[in-house]
Order: structure tokens, then sequence, then C-alpha cells
């Protein structure tokens, strides 16, 4: 019986919880727009987390080797500034005592010694910030581009399933704050360490002065725990709001041209304004409340510091403790009571770091974003023959795109791959530069199997211009550089002609200086294409790979740009991926895709008269361009 009333009990407690946690949630959506599924990686973390972290944090560590003179200078300066913090309030302690005894000059000696304590205290935390930014500056650059390098040699796959915002958050915010967290563990150890030492200096003064602040700065660690905690939640929270909101204004701000061309400017920003509420919402209620709770802990602050105040008259009158002990302990509550939110600090500081290095390692490792691997030869004189031998891929390891594809490309020669959209023509393309991975089955270029190529030996070899080409938002001219830094202006105009966009780059104000915009939002379809095949010409690799690198020119350009392709098929292999059959009557071999299988293949008119698949294709676009 007992046991089942237990029960009871419990279940009613669990509703009590049930229905606080529904109400908590029916508030979060009505004052922020929040979800239950949004705030689920917005949790505190727990101490299990970050133990599971703190073998990467001490990885990430590391990278304070290469500096320990840094270090040591840091540490001195911690220690140095800890010992006078604990030094200066005893030499005021002493000034006031010798004031009430008329020793004058004694007073002014001590005084003097306490005005070059924090003067010099003020300096060496002035060198020692200064130090500490170098340090972690320092640092921090070295994590961001391990991060970077760790960022481009992760497979290409993974970038299929991982939001790119992810990736950003890691490099950005998760490097800065395990360099910053040794710069909270010294400056707050140091605080620690100081508010210790006047705590037992109390004692020394006064064992029942010091036993009065004492639980009245244990009282005040809980308080401040309590306190922290809801900031912690409501930060929590506020960060999510705040993504939401700076989401939505990146997503107008890219997509304001649909917006103006569907006129849905009024719909968007009804939406906006209320992401602006919801904001506004939480700010506000974040404020009331934490203002609350810290004018509470001041005021309770206040009431120990005056009922110190009141005890230290009464031991005062009965002489066991002089004035300067009682203005000491007055004085320097504060400073005692600051290290309790040091602590704090510390504990979270610690746990949100080592969070932070665990995904660092995942980045850097070779673990949840696996790495390609490469060989260690090089292929001189390349000839640019091409073979796929028995090959096996599938993108999810379930759906296969090739079973036992068998091909044999010979260089110098212009191929081109047909077909319907999805059938894994480009799929073929992106596994000659080894972007994506065989599952068995090998590919070679001149004999040589891709995964014994170096990097630098297999993508200098090969050139890919996809149909929607990333341009950088910098200069025209520097996007080229990107791809030969030692660019001369000659060079340049040279491929920017064959590539027949120099007129158009003639045409704008600053030429070659222009700024083309995120990924290139000045430049037309055909503009960035034109661009992209400027960078291939420029790059000149033996194989060059056309990924519907012509579909958005209109035929003029067309026409131009494949008369530069023809003539790159006396130094290079030239593949191409098109929709448009008209584009490549004119190579060598035309091969047609079907669910991952060559069909057949031949020249256009071979294709023409023994591939019925092929010739409908080219009457269905050749009677739609009528």
């Amino acid at each position: 019986m007992e046991e089942i009333e237990q029960n009871k009990s419990l279940s009613k407690k669990e509703q009590r919880r049930q229905k606080r946690l529904e109400k908590q949630q029916k508030k979060d959506f009505e004052r922020y727009g929040l979800k239950p599924e949004d705030l689920k990686g917005a949790n505190k973390i727990t101490n299990e987390e970050a133990k599971k972290g703190y073998p990467a944090l001490r990885k990430c560590l590391r990278y304070f080797k290469d500096y320990k003179g840094y270090l040591f200078l840091i540490v001195f300066c911690a220690l140095v500034y800890m010992g006078i913090g604990i030094v200066t309030p005893i030499l005021m302690q002493h000034t006031i005592d010798y004031i009430t005894v008329a020793q004058y000059n004694t007073a002014i000696r001590f005084a003097l010694i306490f005005l070059s304590a924090c003067i010099v205290s003020e300096y060496i935390c002035y060198f020692w910030n200064v130090v500490s930014r170098v340090c972690f500056q320092k640092v921090v650059m070295k994590l961001k581009i391990d991060l970077i390098d760790g960022v481009a040699k992760t497979k290409t796959k993974k970038f299929d399933d991982t939001n790119s915002g992810t990736i950003i958050s890691r490099v950005n915010n998760d490097a800065d704050e395990v360099a910053n967290v040794v710069g909270v563990v010294i400056d707050w150890v140091a605080e620690i360490l100081v508010g210790i030492g006047f705590m037992i200096y109390l004692f020394f003064i006064n064992v029942y002065l010091g036993l009065l602040i004492f639980v009245g700065v244990v009282i005040l660690f809980f308080l401040y725990r309590f306190y922290q905690n809801y900031v912690y939640r409501m930060n929590k929270k506020q960060k999510v709001v705040r993504d939401k909101q700076v989401g939505m204004t990146t997503e107008i701000i890219r997509g304001i041209r649909d917006i103006k061309s569907l006129n849905i400017k009024n719909n968007i920003l009804a939406i906006f304004h209320k992401q602006i509420l919801f904001r506004k919402n939480i700010v506000v209620d974040r404020v009331k409340k934490s203002s609350l709770i810290r004018s509470t802990l001041r005021a309770f602050e206040v009431v120990i510091q005056v009922g110190s105040i009141l005890f230290g008259i009464y031991l005062l009158q009965i002489g066991s403790i002089s004035l300067g002990g009682l203005l000491l302990g007055i004085m320097y509550f504060s400073r005692i009571s600051w290290f309790i939110q040091g602590f704090q600090q510390l504990v979270e500081s610690v746990k949100e770091a080592s969070v932070a290095a665990e995904r660092i390692c995942e980045i850097s490792d070779d673990g949840a974003y696996p790495k390609e691997k490469f060989g260690n030869k090089q292929i001189k004189n390349p000839k640019g023959e091409i073979e796929f031998k028995n090959v096996f891929f599938s993108y999810d390891g379930v759906t296969p795109v090739f079973e036992g594809l068998n091909l044999k490309i010979e260089p110098n020669e212009a191929i081109a791959f047909v077909g319907k959209s999805g059938q894994g023509k480009s799929t073929l393309l992106s596994l000659i530069p080894k972007l994506y991975e065989v599952n068995s089955g090998k590919v070679t270029i001149d004999g040589v199997d891709i995964k014994k190529l170096s990097e630098s030996g297999l993508r200098d070899l090969v050139t890919v211009v996809p149909q929607t080409p990333y341009i950088f938002n910098d200069s025209i001219k520097e996007n080229l550089k990107f791809v030969k830094n030692d660019l001369t202006d000659e060079e340049m105009i040279e491929v920017c002609k064959k590539a027949q966009i120099h007129d158009f780059i003639m045409s704008k104000e600053k030429g070659y200086d222009s700024i083309v915009g995120e990924n290139g939002v000045i430049l037309s379809g055909g503009q960035k294409q034109r661009l992209a095949i400027a960078r291939a010409l420029l790059k000149n690799s033996k194989i060059i790979l056309l990924d519907e690198a012509t579909s958005a020119l209109d035929n003029e350009n067309q026409q131009k740009i494949q008369q530069v392709i023809d003539g790159l098929t006396k130094d290079h292999t030239v593949i191409i991926v098109a929709h448009r059959l008209s584009t490549v009557v004119n190579c060598n071999k035309i091969y047609l895709v079907e669910n991952g299988k060559i069909v057949d293949g031949g020249t256009h008119d071979y294709m023409m008269k023994n591939c019925k698949a092929y010739k409908n294709l080219y009457k269905i676009e050749k009677k739609s361009v009528e």
C-alpha cells in the first residue's frame, strides 16, 4: 500500500512538472516563436558532455606549445597581479590603523607604498591583456587555418548532407572559445585566489567577522548559481531567436530579386515583423527578470555588508578589531563576492570550450568528417588518356549509379556524354578528379590509378567547369588570379578574349577591377560560365571537364566558345556533359548514358544512324528549336 501511495505521489509530481513544462513551452511559442524542437540543441551543457570533450580540449590546447614564452609571461603577470591584489588591502589597513593612532609619517609611507602597488598593478594588467590577446589571436589563427585545411580535405560527400552554417560556426566561434578558455582560466583563477586570500586574511583579523562574511559568501554562491542558470537558459533561447531572425534577413537579401518579381514584399515583411517582435519580446523579458534577480542579489550583498558593519562596530567597541581591519572587511567584501561569479563562469567556460574542442576535432580528425586520401605519384608529360575499369559507385551505398562501368577515353579528343537528367552523366565527371570515390573498380589516367596520385598530381591534371560555377565576391582580376597568382595582364586579356568575355568586362566602368558581388550576382548565367571557362583556360590542365558549361550561353556566344573547345583538343582531352545535343555534334565521340550505363557511342553521324534513343532526343530538340 505504501508503495502504491508513493507511486501516486510521484505521478502527481510528474504531472505538475509536465504542466509547468507545457506552460513554459506555450509561452516560448507565443512570445518568442520557439518550438520544443528549436531548443533541443540549446540545452545546458551537461557534465557528461563536457567530460566527453576534455580529451579534445587537451588536444586543441597543444596549439599553445608553440607560444610557451607568451604563456610564461601571462602566468607571471597573473601571479604578480594576484600577489599585489592580496597585499594592497593589507597596506590600506595599516595606513588606516596608523592614522587612528596619529603615526602620520608611517601612515604616509604605507599610503605611498599602496599607491605604488596600485600603479604597478594597473600596468601589469595592461601588459597582461596585450600579451594575452596577441597569444590567443595567434592560436586562433592557427586553429582556423587548420580547420579550413581540414574542411578542404573533407570528402565531397560529407558536404551533401551537412549544413554549411554548422561548419562556418565551428570555424568562427568554436576556435575562439577554445583559445580564450586559457585566458578565462588564468584570469579567474587569479581572481579566485585573491578572493580566497582576502577571506583567509579576514579570519586572521577577526574570526567572527570572517565567519559572518564567509556564511554570506556561501549564500551568495548558491543565489548566483540560480541566477546564472536562468541567464544561461535565456541566452540559449535568445540565440535561437536571433539566429532565426538573422537567417530570415539573409534569405530576404539573397532572394530580393525573386521577392520583387513575385510581388511578395508585404508577405515577407509580415513574417520578418514577427521575427523582430519575437526578438524584442525575449530581450525585454530577459532584461526584466535578470535585472530583478540581479538587483535582489545586490540588495542581499548590501544586507550582508551592513550586517558586517554593525557587527564590526560591536567588535570595535569591545576592542576585538581595529578600525583598519573593519574598513578592510567592508571595502573588500565586494571583491570576495566577485570571485563567486568568476568560479561559476570558469566552470561554464571550460564546459563550453570542451564541447567546442570536440566539434573542432571532428573536423580536423578523420572521423565525423572523413578526409580524402591521396597517393604520392605524379604523371610527367601526361597524355590525357582516361579509363573506367569495372567501376561501381553509389552515393548512399544503397542505390547504385554505376554497376561495372567500363570505358576508355583516348587523349586529345572531345568526348560528350548526353542523355536525360539524373542518368549519371555529371557523376561520371565527378569521379575523374576524385570528388567522389568509386566503391570498387578503378579510374585511371595514363594507366595510373587516380588513388595513387598525389592531390596536386591529380587536381592539376583536371579542371572542372560546372554548370553553375562559384564566383568569389571580389574583382574579375582577383577571381582569375586565384587560379594563377602571378597572372600578367596580357595573359588575363588573352584568356578572356578566348572565353568571349573580354568585351563585356571592358564595358564595365572599372573593367577587370569590377567587383562581381556574392557568387557573381552582377553577372548573368552566361557571363559566369564564360568567366569560369576563362579560369579553366588559364589553368591549362591536360584534361578539361565541361559540365553543362555552355548551357547559359546564347547561340552566338555558344558557337564562339565551341570554336575555343574545338581548338583545345589539339593539346587537351575535353569531356562535355550536355543536354543540348547541338553543342556536341562535332565531338570525336558521343556517348548516350541511361540509368548509369553507356547505351551506345560514336560520332554524331553514327549515333543518328545506329542509336534510336539518341536520334529521338536530337529530333525532339530540333523540333523545340523550330
